[in-house]
């Protein structure tokens, strides 16, 4: 079996939480890649005018001009 020596880790700053992991991999001789967080935000998906919530929207619209002009 053999065992694979890792040369590079790749870390998440997180300031002072930080020191000791990278201070920890330098000293074994691992060179040690700052990398970004990634964006926890969601997707925002733009309306698209189709499907049940625009039917709704529609039907909404369609009554009100009605009772409107009664």
């Amino acid at each position: 079996m053999t065992i694979a020596h890792l040369h590079r880790a790749g870390e998440e700053r997180t300031g002072s939480y930080g020191a000791a992991p990278e201070w920890f991999l330098s000293r074994e001789r691992m060179q040690v890649v700052e990398v970004d967080q990634p964006d926890r935000r969601p997707a925002v998906t733009p309306k698209t005018g189709e499907g049940p919530a625009a039917d709704l929207r529609a039907l909404r619209s369609a009554k009100e001009s009605a009772v409107k002009t009664r």
